[in-house]
């Protein structure tokens, strides 16, 4: 049993006054042994909690987890990192014992995840297990980009040769794919080697962006109309929306190679030559249809191109975007806390420590003054404000690495905004891998202003043992029906107009229903309903 008399109170350190030792399950580090590290060292020296490393290659790393588990022979602590166990498999293990509910640390010793359960709405409801307790200590990336992935890159460029502003509406987004068609927009002397729209479907499902305009269509194509569960493809504005889609692929204006192609296909197709061919593409980042790696020689192509505002719905619709609040910004699975562990606050409160803000600045870059200072007066952040924050990656000792993602990373909306950088993202003097997340931010600003109420999410919910494996089965056999057929009618081998009653009446025979019923009713005992 953990002496308490050994604590120190929460957020002095070190956490124990006499050193403690917890065994730590994580996947290796390609940049060194994690014993090793200089980030390992400084961490025992500050916490007093030394930590004995088992580790397996990032490829292995679940089956060896699930070896190490069956075996009975459990580390303290589980660290997945990027290798996140999944959130059901997660809820199982905590009602079988295997790890212990993580509650009471929350509630009594926690400073770093209570102040992102203060900044972040929805945080603990979402890490919450459906017997109420708390089984993992997240990962969070608060940057806009993640919370507003699906963008309508349109090259401008091409909008000046054709004489155009950027489309606001759907009519509008047609008229400038018919421009870019029919008018040399890329200016090479060549009217028939312009691609007017692309995407990479398996990535960006055509019915995201341009859905919106007609129904609201997140990942997922569900969502919330004042806690009642609604799927997008059963709607009749859907069908309306897939008309236009339609109307769009008949007359040539989309990529008919996106439901194939893969980023890097698209990329080299898009840099293939001296002018890009890509008019406007559906994507979460220019690294998708444009290569940014070389520094400081590339094409160059990547800065034509921004996204466009959501379009303004039609028949009257609200100009609305789908909004990921929770699914990729808040990462369960990657630190949890086994049965065993005879120090349990020791684990936590070293977890805690690193997702305080200033704490994931050095696991991501290094002890203050060697990878990271103080901004000075002058330094601007993303949000245009002045920076809190300058990065001097080069100055980063070389062998700090191999905590950075693992675990308690906590990047909260306001820690990133203050990170400083150069305003102009086309600046020779940066990177264009850092030049991007400038233009990531402010073309989020424009997705944010518009997304659909937090209160409409669907969040990615615990679901009981008694109907995963039913659930699983139907998502899989439906999403994959729904993906078949939106192909199907965009590019006119399936009618839209004879053939979706079959559709519709297929879906229900495939479970839709009794799919739909399933999430309703978990979503109904989930602390979001509560």
């Amino acid at each position: 049993m953990a002496d308490s008399n050994n604590y120190n109170p929460p957020g002095e350190l070190p956490i124990v006054k006499e050193n403690v030792t917890i065994s730590v399950f994580a996947p290796a580090s390609t940049d060194i042994a994690r014993a090793d590290s200089d980030m390992t060292k400084w961490m025992e020296e500050i916490t007093n909690v030394h930590v004995e490393w088992e580790t397996a290659a990032g490829d292995a790393f679940q089956e060896k987890l699930q070896l190490t588990l069956a075996s009975g022979a459990y580390p303290d602590m589980i660290a997945a990192g990027t290798s996140r166990v999944d959130k059901m498999v997660e809820q199982q293990w905590g009602m079988q014992k295997l790890l212990i509910p993580l509650n009471q640390y929350y509630d009594t010793v926690s400073v770093g995840y209570k102040n992102a359960f203060e900044k972040i709405p929805g945080m603990r409801d979402y890490i919450t297990s459906l017997d109420g307790n708390i089984y993992s200590m997240p990962n969070i990336d608060g940057a806009l980009q993640i919370q507003f992935p699906n963008k309508m890159w349109v090259n401008t460029e091409w909008l000046k040769n054709v004489g155009l502003q950027a489309p606001t509406t759907t009519d509008e987004f047609y008229h400038m794919l018919k421009a870019f068609k029919e008018q040399d927009a890329n200016g090479n002397g060549d009217a028939n080697d312009e691609i007017p729209f692309s995407a990479v479907n398996s990535n960006q499902p055509l019915d995201i962006f341009l859905m919106n305009p007609f129904i609201l269509c997140p990942e997922g194509r569900m969502w919330l109309d004042n806690g009642k569960l609604v799927f997008s493809v059963m709607e009749p504005a859907y069908q309306e929306g897939i008309r236009y889609l339609n109307k769009l692929y008949a007359e040539g204006l989309i990529n008919p190679e996106m439901f194939t192609w893969d980023a890097t296909t698209q990329v080299n197709t898009n840099e293939n030559g001296s002018e890009p061919v890509l008019g406007a593409v559906l994507a979460q980042r220019p690294g998708n249809f444009c290569d940014l790696s070389g520094y400081p020689d590339n094409s160059h192509k990547w800065e034509q191109y921004y996204p466009i505002a959501p379009l303004q719905g039609v028949n009257g619709n609200e100009m609305i975007t789908n909004y990921n609040a929770y699914s990729s910004t808040l990462q369960t699975g990657v630190a949890m806390i086994t049965s065993t562990c005879k120090e349990p606050e020791a684990a936590f409160r070293m977890v805690d420590l690193l997702a305080t803000e200033e704490m994931t600045i050095i696991t991501t870059n290094g002890p203050k003054g060697q990878g990271w200072r103080d901004a000075v007066d002058g330094e601007i952040g993303l949000d245009g404000s002045p920076a809190k924050v300058t990065i001097e990656s080069e100055q980063r000792p070389a062998n700090w690495g191999g905590w950075d993602q693992l675990m308690g990373r906590v990047q909260t909306p306001e820690y990133l905004a203050g990170i400083s950088y150069v305003q102009d993202p086309y600046s020779p003097a940066l990177n264009p891998m850092q030049g991007r997340h400038v233009v990531l931010y402010r073309s989020s600003l424009d997705y944010q202003k518009v997304a659909q109420p937090l209160e409409s999410v669907l969040p990615s919910l615990y679901y009981s043992n008694d109907v995963i494996n039913e659930f699983s089965m139907l998502k899989t056999t439906i999403t994959d029906y729904v993906n078949e057929m939106l192909v199907a009618f965009v590019t006119g081998s399936k009618n839209i107009d004879t053939d979706w009653d079959a559709y519709m009446s297929q879906l229900k025979t495939l479970g839709v229903e009794r799919y739909m019923q399933i999430i309703q009713e978990t979503y109904n005992e989930s602390p979001f309903a509560k």
